[in-house]
């Protein structure tokens, strides 16, 4: 993923990993982005485009294969989400 080494796609990330560890309840699309965008602050200068990154981030995660839409049996689709191999 290019942005990997951004300061979003890195929150993102361990919002994610530390979400997935919380169940179901978590690992789903608007908390992730929600709590993203707290971490990052409320320094951001143009929030519009700073709340973009961070969706294009997120879904950059399932373009590459990192993010697989569905969490189980009783959640089989968006907004949950698993990683593979977890």
């Amino acid at each position: 993923m290019s942005e990997a080494a951004s300061p979003i796609a890195e929150t993102l990330a361990a919002v994610v990993k530390e979400f997935l560890a919380k169940g179901s309840r978590f690992a789903q699309t608007k908390p992730v982005i929600l709590e993203t965008l707290r971490r990052l602050g409320p320094h951001r200068r143009d929030e519009l485009k700073t709340e973009q990154a961070v969706l294009r981030a997120y879904y950059a995660m399932f373009k590459n294969g990192t993010l697989h839409w569905g969490y189980d049996a009783n959640n089989p689709g968006p907004p949950f989400f698993h990683v593979a191999d977890e």
